[in-house]
């Protein structure tokens, strides 16, 4: 990357990290775990090259009840870094992927209980696709507007009613 007139020159000392954690589980979307990755990774990346920060901005944690191999829905292993138990530093971003298996994803006490608990010392909680059934089913949804992926849009709505599903 060259001199960019839409990237404001910025001293690189102010640049703060920015700690991201993607959470994983087994039958996770592997999309929703690696499009963010690329997304904060890139950012990284570019900041550099620029420039303007002399070390990676966001550095990403793959989170999970126990660190290790983590099959997607696809059959793909990701390996976790750590389990939530284990997690030692503040994320400033916490990313909550979807997959397919909805019901075993809310029915997965520890992982739902987990993101709850994290909430107060996450900047940011987002969730990806149908990620959103994991915050709702945490209470976190209840009274805001949340989205996830056009086929399960009704029945997060029916669901969650507290939810304003758009």
């Amino acid at each position: 990357m060259r001199d960019s007139p839409i990237i404001p020159k910025i001293p690189a000392s102010r640049h703060k990290v920015r700690n991201i954690g993607i959470v994983a589980y087994p039958g996770v979307q592997i999309l929703d775990i690696t499009g963010p990755m690329e997304v904060f990774s890139f950012t990284s990346f570019g900041l550099k090259d620029l420039g303007l920060s002399n070390e990676e901005v966001y550095p990403i944690r793959i989170i999970a009840e126990k660190p290790g191999p983590i099959t997607t829905m696809s059959g793909v292993q990701i390996v976790a870094d750590t389990s939530f138990s284990e997690l030692d530093n503040r994320i400033d971003t916490l990313v909550v992927p979807g997959g397919s298996n909805i019901d075993e994803m809310i029915e997965n006490k520890p992982l739902v209980d987990w993101v709850r608990s994290m909430t107060p010392h996450v900047r940011r909680l987002v969730s990806v696709c149908t990620g959103a059934f994991l915050l709702a089913e945490g209470g976190l949804l209840d009274g805001r507007q949340a989205t996830t992926h056009w086929r399960f849009c009704d029945r997060l709505a029916r669901e969650y009613t507290e939810v304003s599903v758009t």
